[in-house]
């Protein structure tokens, strides 16, 4: 008798240990995460070009017999060059300004309908009339361009070009330089003009 009314009374404040008291609320965690932010600027269109590198010509002083007219071809990415008119001339060995047609491209875009886009010269006929140091790009004092040194820049396929899976485009300038006849001492030396371009994307209903 003693040993069930010990059983029963043992039983009893073990089924009270883990009874959970009146009242209270039974939690679990706090499980521990993290929330990020993020944020970017993305770069807006953007157009960048290089030089069109007419080369470095020797034409004797004096007359040659007329001008002379350089052209500019590109063929796959290598730019070639054709002498006509009076030849009377050769390109300077020694300098770096070969000829080198110049490369302008249009990036960033993502918008999806878009298929191409067409670049504009502002003032595609560039006289040359003041002298610059060679690879520096400053005026030289005193020194003229001949009257008649300029070059009729030229965007291939017309200005248009495909944009690419990844928004951007690429278009090749080329120039066709006229030299004049009749250059004199005063004449030699390096010169640069400066012109403009602008891009537009296009639709397909644009092109």
């Amino acid at each position: 008798m003693t040993y069930i009314f010990r059983t029963i009374v043992g039983s009893l404040i073990a089924s009270l240990l883990v009874m959970p008291a009146v009242g209270a609320t039974e939690t679990e965690g706090p499980e521990v995460s993290q929330v990020d932010a993020i944020v970017g600027l993305a770069p807006v269109l953007s157009l960048s070009c290089t030089d069109v590198n007419l080369g470095v010509w020797r034409p004797k002083p004096g007359a040659r017999g007329g001008f002379t007219t350089i052209t500019l071809t590109v063929e796959g990415s290598t730019t070639k060059y054709a002498i006509t008119d009076n030849t009377d001339l050769a390109l300077a060995a020694g300098y770096s300004a070969k000829p080198v047609a110049g490369i302008c491209t249009i990036a960033n875009s993502n918008n999806p309908g878009i298929t191409s886009a067409k670049l504009i010269l502002t003032s595609p006929d560039a006289e040359f009339e003041t002298a610059y140091v060679l690879n520096r790009k400053k005026a030289v004092k005193g020194l003229k361009g001949p009257n008649g040194l300029k070059a009729a820049l030229v965007v291939d396929n017309n200005g248009l070009a495909t944009v690419n899976a990844v928004g951007a485009a690429t278009w090749r300038i080329r120039g066709k330089l006229t030299i004049p006849d009749g250059v004199v001492l005063d004449n030699y030396g390096g010169y640069m003009n400066i012109t403009t371009t602008s891009a537009t994307y296009q639709s397909p209903a644009e092109d």
